[in-house]
């Protein structure tokens, strides 16, 4: 069970990208789950908009947010060897975060509200992790994804009859923004686009008045 996530999104140049993912994937990896109350760890790349750069959403599942804070990422930043900080100095565009998990749904819709699902390891092929920014409107954004978004998400993907697509919602403890979702699927091509429409756009027609929306996805690349 993964009642918390360490989230990073970030990008690498296509100059630095081989000796970056050497580094995170024989390296890093393996440092991090050796330590106490890390489960698991997943690694997926995408394209990013800036030219000669690509896309990366690393994640570490633990047993609870307490895992990531003691230490915290500042503290563990202050006890980084040489090599670790000439690698993370390589990440352009960084984002992390520290995510709590509030609830997950499969392809095929709960029919109510009295089923919970786990957190499992994020396992599947394509990611798309999606972060709104709820300002002051968290009970409206909360409801929104739950009335609104989730039913879209399951009835807009090809793969429900597979029951191959989860939706896992979390929430931000390290702040904006504190809305997060991670939608999980097996395509086997990858540049079909999941989310095949406007979610701002979604957002302000259903009656929220304004909610940062941001869209990352990508293809695991570890583990293999």
């Amino acid at each position: 069970m993964t009642a918390a996530i360490w989230a990073l999104v970030y990008e690498i140049s296509n100059d630095d990208r081989q000796s970056y993912l050497n580094w995170f994937h024989q390296i890093h990896i393996p440092e991090k789950l050796a330590r106490p109350g890390y489960c698991w760890a997943a690694h997926f790349e995408g394209s990013a908009t800036t030219p000669n750069m690509h896309s990366y959403i690393a994640l570490f599942g633990g047993l609870s947010t307490r895992i990531f804070l003691d230490p915290s990422p500042a503290q563990l930043k202050t006890k980084q060897d040489g090599l670790t900080r000439e690698m993370i100095a390589r990440r352009c565009n960084s984002f992390a975060t520290i995510l709590a998990h509030e609830w997950s749904d499969r392809s095929t819709p709960n029919t109510g509200n009295d089923e919970a699902m786990a957190a499992e390891a994020i396992s599947s092929g394509r990611l798309d992790f999606l972060m709104i920014d709820a300002a002051d409107q968290s009970e409206a954004i909360g409801a929104w994804i739950v009335q609104n978004l989730l039913p879209k998400l399951q009835s807009d993907n090809p793969d429900a009859a597979q029951n191959a697509a989860i939706t896992h919602k979390f929430i931000s403890v390290t702040g904006a923004p504190a809305h997060i979702l991670f939608h999980e699927t097996n395509r086997i091509k990858f540049e079909d686009d999941v989310i095949n429409f406007d979610l701002g756009a979604q957002i302000l027609t259903d009656g929220i008045e304004k909610a940062p929306v941001h869209h990352r996805y990508g293809k695991r690349i570890w583990p293999v």
